[in-house]
This record gives structure tokens, C-alpha cells and sequence, in this order.
């Protein structure tokens, strides 16, 4: 059975959470409706059996993390500026989160970035979630970690690698690097390079 944790009880979430309730028996899903005004979630679930009103503070940070990680979506109705703790609450427990709102700073500081440098342990071989012979797995295991994280808006923005596969083909979880390129990256996260010995 899939959870859906539904920040929010508040006059935005009438609609999305009659949905979800209506669609919940096909779906097999158990929808979690937390609001610190407990009366206003158990008004939104209404009774059903799919749907359970929580009380919930969202500046208790342990049984707001303990309702995220026991979820298997988080769909934030909270107002903007709490969309960043509970996104970070989503990365630490590598659920998917939904919001209504716009994307505000802090959230945009979440992007997608180089963090560490890993090895492969394992060469190419066929891809056994896929019947295409061309997608294949390449196993790899962490080696170190960044002095500094490199985000990928900076490795967009330097037009140095304009031609890197990372900035061309962005959906490719393994791709090439020049050594130009890894050069560049490097010194982007303050790692200094050792020259091999002839």
C-alpha cells in the first residue's frame, strides 16, 4: 500500500484530498491528511476509511521527519516558506515531494550537484529492468568526497563545457568527461590535481 502525506488542511487542499480519497481504493492508497488544527484535517478526510487526520506541529521536527519517512509521497499544502524544510526532509528520506506553489531561493538551492568522486566496481552489463539490449548498468562505489559541492547551474553557466555530455545530454546517468573537463570540475571544487609520474 502507497501512504500520501498531505501537509495541510487548510480552504487549497478541499479538492486535491477529496481526489485522492475517491481514487484511493483502486490505487491502494492510505492518504495521511497532518495539520496542526486536527479538526480542521479530520473535516477533510470526512470519515473515510482511506484516509487518516494527524495532529501535527510542523516545527516538531521529529514527528515531522518520522511522518515524511513512513510516507511514500509528501504533497505540501503549507505556506511557501516551509517548502524548504520539508523539501529537506524529502531529500533525507528520498521521497517525492508535490507543492502548489512556486519554486521561491531557498528551494532553488537544492539543485542537482557534483558532490564526490566515485569508482567503478563493476563494468557495463545488460540492463534488467529493460528489454533494450542497448541500456545497460555500469555499478559504481563512492571514492571522495568534494571539498566543495560544484552545482550543475555553475557547470551550465561556465563556457568552458558547453560541450560536456553532462550539459548536452543531461539525462545520461553515465557519460564521458575530457580530461579538460574533469580539469575544469576539479578546480571548481577546490580539489587540487596530482601529476601522474612518467
Amino acid at each position: 500500500m502507497n501512504s500520501i502525506l498531505i501537509l495541510g488542511a487548510g480552504k487549497s487542499s478541499v479538492y486535491l484530498i477529496e481526489y485522492l480519497i475517491a481514487e484511493a481504493r483502486e490505487h491502494d492508497w492510505k492518504i495521511y491528511v497532518a495539520d496542526q488544527d486536527i479538526e480542521a484535517a479530520r473535516l477533510k478526510t470526512g470519515g473515510s476509511q482511506y484516509a487518516i487526520a494527524v495532529q501535527l506541529d510542523i516545527n516538531d521536527l521529529a514527528k515531522r521527519k518520522q511522518m515524511v519517512a513512513n510516507a511514500t509521497i509528501v504533497i505540501s499544502l503549507l505556506p511557501p516558506a516551509l517548502h524548504y524544510f520539508i523539501a529537506l526532509d524529502c531529500l533525507e528520506f528520498g521521497k517525492h515531494l508535490f507543492t502548489a506553489s512556486y519554486i521561491d531561493s531557498q528551494l532553488k538551492q537544492l539543485e542537482p550537484e557534483i558532490v564526490g568522486i566515485a569508482k567503478v566496481a563493476k563494468e557495463h552489463y545488460p540492463d534488467a529492468t529493460s528489454d533494450n539490449a542497448a541500456w545497460v548498468v555500469v555499478d559504481v562505489k563512492p571514492f571522495k568526497k568534494l571539498k566543495k559541492p560544484v552545482p550543475l547551474s555553475a557547470i551550465k553557466a561556465d563556457q568552458r563545457l558547453t560541450q560536456m555530455a553532462l550539459v548536452r545530454l543531461g539525462r545520461l546517468s553515465v557519460q564521458p568527461v575530457t580530461e579538460e573537463e574533469w580539469e575544469i570540475i576539479m578546480d571548481m571544487a577546490e580539489m587540487p590535481l596530482t601529476k601522474a609520474k612518467k
